[in-house]
């Protein structure tokens, strides 16, 4: 296919990763009332949410990719296992592949149904009980590869085209990252006394759900050199004189943070070269 040479139009499909890591369990009480920084406020008219990030020699160090932690305010009984196990069984079935370990989410629900019902009581009444604890949650940088793919389905839609087919990888190293991550954080908290996270992401069970924030990255990435990307430092498919690419699909890297800013910059350079192009 078109720009497709290299049999890389498709690949290092990528999507930011979130997922629950775990639950602050402050020393002090007063704490998930007082640290606003944490929550969605405004500062001079523009909205400001905190996170949690390691230090960049200790990324490098660490050899960890990219994380970001929030830390958000909640009742008790909404960070349970069985709010948990609730909220992955009503987002599993609504996504493909379904869930998988229905029956250890069903006896999560069962076990710590008290919670589940006051959660789900509060949120019918729309009722904002004071926050005690912080659910801490994790977005992170995926890892690129080429194995992570979208193809095209024999199956059509209803004009006859094929339907997109994603196979959508997460490396082990990810993983291990994002575990290690929330350790460094965990016991710099706990240094310092402000407390500790309990059900870290890897000792849930069954495994906390990874999903993404519906900002695809990556299958027509950038390379300087043909054999390992489809579009070159200016956009340019390496196979084409005169076609181009912008948007997130030429991202060689996701990183964690929102990509919306990363793609205007590209297309605004991208709308710069073609102008001295065409103005040559």
């Amino acid at each position: 296919g078109l720009g497709n040479g290299n049999d890389l139009v498709g690949r290092y499909f990528m999507e930011r990763l979130t997922a629950r890591g775990g639950v602050f369990l402050p020393s002090d009480s007063e704490l998930a009332t007082q640290a606003t920084l944490y929550t969605n406020h405004i500062v001079d008219g523009t909205r400001v949410h905190g996170a949690l990030v390691l230090p960049a020699d200790t990324i490098r160090q660490e050899q960890l990719s990219n994380v970001m932690v929030w830390l958000r305010a909640a009742p008790e009984a909404f960070t349970s296992e069985g709010v948990r196990s609730a909220l992955t069984l009503v987002r599993g079935f609504q996504r493909r592949p379904r869930v998988d370990r229905v029956a250890g989410h069903v006896r999560n629900v069962i076990t710590d149904v008290d919670q589940v019902a006051s959660t789900v009581w509060g949120h019918v009444r729309s009722a904002q009980k004071r926050p005690e604890v912080f659910q801490v949650a994790v977005q992170a940088e995926a890892t690129p590869q080429a194995d992570s793919r979208v193809t095209l389905s024999p199956n059509r839609d209803r004009y006859g085209m094929p339907q997109a087919c994603l196979d959508w990888k997460i490396a082990a190293e990810d993983f291990r990252s994002i575990r290690r991550t929330i350790d460094l954080i965990d016991a710099q908290m706990q240094d310092t006394g402000l407390g500790r996270i309990i059900r870290k992401f890897g000792d849930e069970r069954p495994p906390a759900m990874i999903v993404g924030n519906f900002h695809h990255l990556g299958t027509t990435r950038m390379a300087t050199d043909a054999r390992l990307g489809v579009v070159d430092e200016n956009c340019r498919v390496h196979e084409a004189e005169n076609l181009y690419v912008a948007g997130s699909s030429v991202f060689p890297t996701a990183g964690f943070a929102n990509p919306t800013l990363t793609i205007v910059a590209l297309a605004i350079r991208l709308a710069d070269h073609l102008k001295q192009i065409l103005t040559a």
